[in-house]
């Protein structure tokens, strides 16, 4: 028969103070977010395979996230005059049937500025 430390008891007893349900919720919300970064990167290599946006939705079964508040962005990124050239070309790849690899190079060709922040 194994006898756990008493150091070990103690913690495995209930927690009065909540502490035990706030732990769980967030391994809960960890898993959560890690299956949106699964969404994320399989989103990011389909649409390097060539899929448009409403194949990848099918094809991963709910609807990709940003993608309309991407339109928003370059929508306020034009009224303010402010160049968003990363998300201007990730409107390209969504909405205009650039490909990832040239919106890739596109800014990596982009001429250096200093940025105001």
């Amino acid at each position: 028969m194994v006898v756990e430390p008493e150091h070990h008891r103690e913690q495995a007893e209930p927690d009065r103070g909540g502490h035990e349900q706030r732990a769980s919720q967030h391994v809960a919300g960890t898993a959560r977010d890690v299956a949106g970064l699964r969404i994320f990167r399989r989103t990011g290599l389909l649409l390097a395979q060539g899929l448009s946006k409403e194949e990848i939705a099918k094809e991963i079964g709910q609807e990709i996230e940003g993608v309309r508040s991407s339109l928003e962005a370059v929508r306020l990124g034009q009224e303010y005059q402010v160049e968003l050239p990363i998300i201007e070309q990730v409107h390209k790849v969504l909405y205009e049937g650039f490909h990832p690899h040239d919106a890739v190079r596109s800014l990596l060709e982009r001429k250096s500025i200093a940025e105001l922040i």
